[in-house]
């Protein structure tokens, strides 16, 4: 049996959903507003509470958004603080263990720029497997992973952009950390360092 080219889908299949097309939404729209004409009060009494409990839950969500927001921004920021504080206590003893050859660097020449600058690369390189890691985890365990809190369903979804934004955050702080390490390495006195074992 040959299916009618015409015919509007009302209902289409998409991300493992089913949607309204904008054409069975207008159609729905028309029944409803025809059932609310109809003199049955009752019909058009559910229809009335049925768009206030969706304006309901719409302002639910939006406040269960808002929340989710902040605390994932709060704990997120508590989180990338340690890290960098981490980091930058490992850095600073990798830049102590190397106090001798940081020092021959700068008696062959190399100005405070040029440590600070190498110093810098090496935690940008440094922080770029974890952020890697952290990356293909975040989207092997919550892309796609489906909650209902408080009656609201939540469809976490890890996208190419708020991946690219982690790995940002992540180098950012791989930068940050190195920074005061590699500026005190550019400060050391030379006659110092060369005499360290």
């Amino acid at each position: 049996m040959k299916k009618n080219t015409n015919e509007v889908e009302p209902i289409a299949e998409q991300s493992g959903g089913f949607y309204l097309t904008p054409e069975g939404f207008a159609t729905l729209q028309q029944e409803l507003e025809h059932l609310t004409m109809v003199k049955r009060p009752e019909i058009a009494d559910r229809i009335r509470e049925s768009q206030t409990h969706g304006e309901f839950a719409e302002d639910n969500s939006g406040q269960l958004n808002g929340i989710l927001n902040f605390v994932s921004y709060f704990v997120g920021s508590i989180m990338a603080l340690a890290a960098t504080i981490g980091a930058a206590n490992s850095l600073y003893a990798i830049v102590d263990g190397r106090r001798r050859e940081l020092a021959t660097l700068r008696a062959l020449g190399f100005d405070s720029i040029a440590i600070v600058a190498s110093l810098l690369v090496e935690s940008i390189l440094l922080a770029l497997p974890g952020a890697l890691i952290g990356a293909l985890a975040a989207w092997a365990l919550f892309n796609g992973f489906q909650a209902s809190p408080m009656g609201t369903s939540l469809r976490l979804a890890v996208t190419p952009q708020l991946a690219m934004l982690g790995l940002g955050w992540a180098l950012g702080m791989g930068l940050l950390a190195g920074l005061l390490p590699a500026l005190r390495a550019s400060r050391a006195a030379v006659t110092a360092g060369l005499r360290a074992v």
